[in-house]
């Protein structure tokens, strides 16, 4: 035991700052008045510091009773005056999650007259509540009381959450959050609605907007891999409403705006798209997962879009055919894993272009080849891969289903020539079965 009385330097701060294992992002300012500030230990307790302080020239008086014993950090007593302005506090900061609370005033001209840096509240954080809130997914949370929060960073406490604004309610059972904007790693997100929790299930009914979301950095959070002695979460049930400017599936696909709707059930999660553009193209939609299956039904849909960005969006660089397109499509199709999506979906498509060229196409490279070769040489049939093949209006529609496409109808109406398509193709087996037939046609 140690019984300290006088004046805190930075000698014994040092000391007792490293007996404590205090980080260096909360070692406090010096030098400090104490009366008496006692130090007790012991190797199966741990670490207990309890005592009073008061900074010189008026700065603020803390009073505080603490404990550290292996990766747990209980405040048992922390209360600060300072200006007229009082706050009081506990936090008990464990591996897997965080209880703590709160009552009063705290402003960030407190916090820095306090701590060598202040990289935790740059605001004020007022309110009279208590909360727990588990470290790992899905970050459950039960909260009683007001808390209103600006510029709080709990970054230094090992979360990488920022809180630009807070404004919320709890009564233990539910949370209603009236509105938050918060940081979470590099990504900023503005979350209301409300959240209650039985013994049973966590019930939703939030709405989530944000700028940019990369589903790749959202992914392992959402991992549930656990012992199986591990406690069993409630089960989510309800709404979440997300909104953002672009979803990031992988490198190669990007949702772009993205809206929907999250529908969390008993034995089924059920994801509306409401708005979803990839590569100009709208697929609004819905995928339903349950214990059985998992199901995609899409209505893919462009209207009077330019073909170029489209095409080069999707092949990555390769410009195939320029112009402008309508098209529609009702594609249903069932996950599984031993299936290429190619080989499951099912569903009528429609496309139809206008005024533009066709820059690369295996088919009309062979079709040309067979054409009078006077027509080639007086420059009626064009170099694909330099001028392109220009045509009037383009439609084709058809039809996905066991693995096949069957191409119904397709018409290419061009100044030189009518082309007529119809056939199959087999993603399957690899294989392409079409005909053609133009007018009019020289041999």
């Amino acid at each position: 035991d140690a019984t300290i009385r006088g004046n805190l330097n930075q000698r014994i701060s040092d000391w007792i700052s490293a007996r404590a294992a205090i980080p260096e992002r909360f070692r406090w300012c010096i030098p400090m008045a104490l009366s008496p500030l006692v130090l007790h230990w012991e190797k199966t307790e741990g670490l207990t510091l309890s005592g009073e302080t008061a900074a010189h020239d008026g700065g603020p008086r803390l009073f505080f009773h603490l404990r550290k014993k292996g990766d747990t950090l209980d405040i048992d007593r922390l209360e600060v005056l300072h200006n007229g302005v009082h706050a009081a506090a506990t936090l008990t900061l464990g591996t897997n999650s965080v209880a703590a609370t709160f009552y009063g005033v705290l402003r960030h001209d407190t916090v820095s007259a306090l701590l060598l840096e202040n990289r935790l509240l740059t605001g004020s954080l007022q309110g009279d509540f208590n909360v727990r809130c588990d470290l790992s997914p899905p970050f459950l949370a039960a909260m009683t009381g007001r808390l209103r929060a600006e510029g709080l960073d709990l970054a230094p406490a090992g979360l990488p959450l920022f809180v630009s604004r807070a404004s919320m309610t709890g009564t233990g059972a539910s949370v209603d959050v009236e509105s938050a904007r918060f940081r979470w790693g590099e990504k900023e997100y503005t979350v209301s609605g409300e959240a209650t929790r039985s013994r049973e299930n966590l019930l939703l009914d939030l709405d989530v907007t944000a700028g940019q979301i990369d589903w790749t950095e959202i992914e392992p959070l959402l991992d549930r891999s656990a012992p199986p002695d591990a406690p069993q979460n409630p089960l989510l049930r309800g709404r979440i409403g997300l909104a953002c400017d672009s979803l990031t599936l992988n490198p190669a696909i990007s949702l772009d705006p993205f809206e929907a709707r999250l529908e969390l059930e008993e034995n089924r999660i059920g994801i509306v798209f409401q708005k979803a553009n990839v590569c100009g193209v709208s697929f609004p939609g819905v995928i339903s997962l349950t214990p059985e299956q998992v199901l995609f039904s899409f209505e893919p849909s462009a209207s009077q879009q330019s073909l170029e960005p489209s095409i080069t969006c999707l092949k990555k660089g390769k410009i195939l055919m320029d112009g402008r397109y309508d098209l529609t499509g009702g594609l249903e199709f069932e996950w599984d894993r031993r299936k290429s999506i190619w080989e499951s979906i099912e569903g009528p498509v429609s496309l139809s272009a206008e005024d533009g060229r066709i820059y690369r196409a295996v088919m009309l490279g062979n079709l040309f080849s067979l054409l009078n070769i006077q027509e080639v040489l007086s420059g009626h049939l064009p170099d694909l891969e330099k001028d392109g093949f220009p045509y009037k209006t383009s439609t084709f529609s058809g039809r996905f289903a066991e693995g096949r496409f069957e191409l119904e109808s397709g018409v290419i109406d061009s100044p030189a020539m009518t082309i007529f398509l119809e056939g199959t193709t087999d993603y399957i087996n690899r294989k392409h079965d079409l005909t053609l037939v133009v007018a009019p046609l020289k041999t």
